[in-house]
């Protein structure tokens, strides 16, 4: 069939769609999506309390107490209000529904209602964490992990032959993550918690491929990046900016669909490692993603795509993406999020700065939901903050179990920019310059340009790190200092402690810098010292250069923190930012503000009873 312009913008009417449960932002955003092209949308909630069951985007909310959303009866439930309301489409919407709406298709079925769901066994393969390295293993990098199905000394073993830190968590959807930075901790949690998966822990940035397929056949595509989560450490995204414009994000999400022969809604969660530009495979999930208002507000109608192929055929649905007027941007949960006020203000603050409101789920034209939302998510932000204190209490005592596990200390490694000084270069013009130069592509930044060239071009490579250097050195007079440099020499004199730069800035440059902010340092490496500018190779060489007892290093990258720890440095995140202080927290790890460091090395030696040692 063919679709007009006039007739795409009422392509669902007058059909009837029911979702359930309604009780979630992704419903809402269903919701939303499914209206603004004609459809009367239904809901189901098993919760008389939902906020979203008060939004003026469902016709109709019908609420069922006391039903088991696990059992036959919620699909038969759900099933008899569609056949009664006349729905031709039931769309299950969080993975409890989509897993027993799935198993029990036929009710369904029975009663003349077609049930957008994939197969219950595609549901199930494709969602357990622990088979995803034989599914598609060898189309993205999944990490490392054992799967601790009971307390044996084998597992156990295994375990230890992970890298730290590592992530306790389930082997299905509702996953609860739980972060170490101690093989005996996270041992002990696994033993608690079997069956789980004990996995190693990915450093960088949360990014997602979503698409809405039939058949693994992609109808429509977006990717998104995590700014905020649910809680530092990880989790569902409280803010996000999309579509991410990388190529190899949008081949393995295709891959993954294409192999999957995959029919409905998947999201495949990745970490994005920007130091290795690899990408590693979380978790996929078979049902509409939380962060849906992102792309839904940016112009991507993925329910109604899907909507339309199950009412009119794929052909209409694809003539119909067409039509869709689409851009890019950022979308912040704050009602969502609204428990940060009594966790961390300054990132709430921030993030309501950010949306300017427009791009929130704070929706001024659905007054009645953002006010029962607002006034629960209230309370329940209250309610959660001695849970919020005491996670953090459990988290500092398992810090202060690891430290003292530590060894004395013989030096220093520094990263340079951002943690001994901030350097003040427009690296919005060295970007352009480097675009004109046919060095980097416009989607990537300067980092992944550098590490694309270190692995395919060696020449190109010094050719671009001297195109930087230029900049870098024009600007050498515009530096700020973070540190205490003279507490910092005192140190270094009095304990005789060896001071190394590790840096992704050029030798030339951070010795020059060092030199002017007279910072005494026995060692620089940089990225043209033939290491390249990936900092776990450069670690390896400062640790093969050190001549006796363990070394601490200070970085603002916490990539390069966990490269560090894995090379066997004692690590600590150097952050002026509350979020990312508890982000490290979480983990297991050490963190300060610049100004400070000279207080946490006197601290560590104290502490680690390291002999006094004055230089000779």
């Amino acid at each position: 069939m063919t679709i007009g312009l006039k007739d795409s913008r009422s392509i669902l009417a007058p059909h009837t769609v029911l979702l359930a449960s309604a009780g979630s932002r992704k419903a809402l955003a269903m919701a939303q999506s499914l209206k603004a092209f004609g459809a009367r949308v239904l809901g189901v909630t098993s919760y008389a309390t939902d906020p979203h069951r008060f939004s003026r985007f469902f016709d109709r909310v019908i609420v069922l107490r006391g039903v088991d959303r696990k059992s036959i009866s919620w699909a038969v439930h759900v099933a008899e209000i569609a056949a009664a309301q006349g729905a031709e489409l039931v769309l299950p919407v969080d993975f409890v529904d989509v897993v027993t709406f799935s198993s029990y298709a036929g009710v369904f079925e029975k009663l003349g209602t077609r049930l957008v769901a994939p197969e219950a066994k595609a549901v199930l393969e494709a969602s357990r964490k622990d088979s995803l390295p034989k599914l598609v293993g060898d189309v993205v990098r999944v990490p490392y992990s054992v799967t601790f199905m009971a307390p044996s000394e084998v597992e156990i073993k295994a375990v230890k032959r992970l890298q730290l830190p590592l992530v306790v968590k389930g082997l299905g959807d509702a996953s609860h993550p739980e972060y170490f930075s101690s093989y005996e901790l996270a041992a002990e949690r696994a033993r608690e918690r079997a069956p789980c998966l004990v996995q190693e822990y990915v450093a960088g940035r949360g990014r997602g491929y979503f698409a809405v397929a039939f058949n693994g056949d992609v109808l429509m595509e977006f990717t998104h990046e995590r700014i905020y989560e649910y809680d530092p450490a990880g989790g569902a995204s409280v803010a996000a900016r999309g579509p991410i414009l990388d190529p190899r994000l949008f081949r393995l999400g295709r891959e993954i669909v294409r192999r999957l022969e995959w029919t409905g809604p998947l999201m495949v969660e990745t970490k994005w490692v920007p130091t290795t530009e690899e990408y590693y495979l979380i978790e996929l999930n078979t049902k509409f993603w939380g962060s849906l208002a992102l792309p839904v507000s940016l112009g991507y109608h993925f329910p109604v795509v899907l909507a339309v192929a199950y009412l009119k055929g794929v052909d209409a649905a694809k003539e119909f993406c067409n039509y869709l007027m689409v851009q890019s941007g950022e979308y912040y949960f704050l009602l969502d999020s609204l428990f940060y006020l009594f966790r961390i203000p300054e990132t709430w603050a921030e993030m309501f700065a950010r949306s300017r409101i427009i791009r929130s789920d704070i929706d001024l034209t659905d007054p009645a939901r953002v006010a029962v939302q607002s006034l629960i998510a209230m309370v329940r932000g209250l309610r959660s903050r001695s849970e919020w204190k005491r996670g953090l209490a459990v988290a500092s005592s398992r810090l202060k179990t690891i430290l003292k596990l530590s060894k004395p200390i013989a030096g220093v490694v520094f990263d340079l920019d951002g943690t001994l000084v901030r350097l003040k270069i427009p690296w919005s013009e060295v970007r352009r310059k480097l675009v004109s130069k046919g060095l980097l592509y416009e989607w990537e930044s300067i980092r992944k340009g550098f590490t694309r060239l270190w692995y395919s071009d060696k020449n190109l490579y010094y050719g671009m790190s001297s195109i930087v250097e230029n900049f870098e050195r024009k600007y050498l007079h515009n530096i700020e200092i973070l540190v205490n440099v003279d507490m910092l020499n005192d140190i270094k004199q009095n304990y005789g402690l060896s001071y190394y730069i590790v840096t992704l800035q050029p030798e030339s440059i951070a010795k020059d810098i060092a030199q002017r902010i007279g910072l005494q340092v026995d060692l620089v490496l940089g990225r043209n010292s033939g290491f390249g500018p990936v900092k776990e190779n450069v670690f390896h060489k400062a640790l093969s250069c050190r001549d006796k007892g363990d070394f601490v290093v200070f970085d603002d990258d916490l990539t390069n923190i966990i490269f560090a720890l894995r090379a066997g440095f004692l690590s600590v995140l150097v952050t002026e930012s509350k979020y990312n202080k508890i982000h490290s927290l979480r983990l297991g790890i050490l963190f300060t503000e610049p100004r400070y460091i000279h207080d946490v090395i006197i601290s560590l030696l104290r502490n680690m009873k390291r002999p006094r040692e004055p230089a000779t």
